[in-house]
């Protein structure tokens, strides 16, 4: 695995049912075919909501949220943009 190139913090639900805390979790490098964008706000709704609750223990932790205006600063293809 590789090292952690950036770190972050996040909203991380840690198995069925459990509350979400803020914790620092470590971004990689980008990959060729990773877009990093910057988010500018998020929010949770019921399918992730949903999720949390009945994905069991398939997962250590989970950062759920999909929803949000971004902005795209770079990725692997195309550094400056």
């Amino acid at each position: 695995m590789t090292q952690p190139v950036r770190h972050v913090d996040a909203a991380v639900l840690r198995g069925t049912g459990g509350a979400y805390t803020v914790e620092a979790v470590g971004l990689s490098e980008l990959g060729l075919t990773d877009v990093l964008v910057q988010i500018a706000g998020t929010g949770t709704c019921h399918t992730d909501l949903a999720f949390g609750a009945m994905a069991g223990d398939a997962f250590a932790r989970a950062v759920l949220g999909h929803e949000g205006p971004a902005l795209w600063p770079r990725s692997a293809r195309h550094p400056g943009r």
